[in-house]
Parts: structure tokens; C-alpha cells; sequence
């Protein structure tokens, strides 16, 4: 086996930077947590480029879907919701999520407060040589 030559990348072409993003976020509970989350999202996103997908994880209290139907209501054409009729779990919430998406994605927490330029800054690592 040959080792990685990390002063000149992984040999392999560098790839075209996407248009946009789908960032998943799988939700079950936590209601405050989630709200920072998405007033994070909303301030440090580009919201006419990327889209959001909230994956909520089978029924939620009445606090954490006025959180989800807050966030969709100030930003209908950037969020999709995908709700389980049941709970499955975090692994089944991101498969449903990625296979409902036709670009890249990044997951995130649903108690991730983001900071200026997150994404753009995921994206430049991601791409880079």
C-alpha cells in the first residue's frame, strides 16, 4: 500500500463545488434546544440557496412542533418536514432524510447553534484538494 501524499491530495480530480446544500436535521424533543438551533440556521444560512430538512422523529409535545411550524412559517420556500408517524430513531430520521435529497447534504444536531459562514466554510473543506 501506498501512502497518502497529503501535499497533493487524494489523487483524484477536484470535484465541481454544489449550487446548493440540503442540511437534515433530524428532531425528537427538546424544544428550546431546537429553537436555537433554527434561529441559528435561519441568521447564518443562505435560506434562497439551501434547503433545510427537518426529519421530526414520531409525535412531539405541543412546545417542539410551535418551534417546527414557527420555523416553516418564516421560511416556507427553504424548509422541508418529514414527519415518522412513529419513532424510529436518529440512523432511520437521517437515511429518510438523505434519500429525500438530490444534492449534498450535511447533518446537524438539533442542538447545534451554528456560526457566520458554517456552511460555505463545510462546503470550501469538502471540496477542497
Amino acid at each position: 500500500m501506498i501512502p497518502l501524499d497529503w501535499n497533493r491530495g487524494a489523487g483524484r480530480p477536484e470535484g465541481e463545488r454544489p449550487r446548493a446544500v440540503d442540511v437534515i436535521i433530524p428532531i425528537y424533543g427538546a424544544a428550546a434546544l431546537l429553537r436555537s438551533c433554527l434561529e441559528s440556521v435561519a441568521a447564518e444560512t443562505d435560506l434562497a440557496t439551501h434547503r433545510i430538512l427537518l426529519v421530526v422523529d414520531g409525535p412531539q409535545e405541543r412546545a417542539v412542533d410551535a418551534v417546527i411550524e414557527g420555523f416553516v412559517h418564516a421560511h416556507p420556500d427553504a424548509v422541508r418536514v418529514l414527519r415518522n408517524d412513529e419513532r424510529l430513531g436518529f440512523v432511520a430520521s437521517v437515511n429518510r432524510g438523505m434519500s429525500s435529497s438530490a444534492t449534498d447534504v450535511v447533518l446537524l444536531n438539533s442542538d447545534t447553534v451554528v456560526t457566520r459562514r458554517w456552511l460555505e466554510n463545510l462546503i470550501d473543506a469538502a471540496y477542497s484538494a
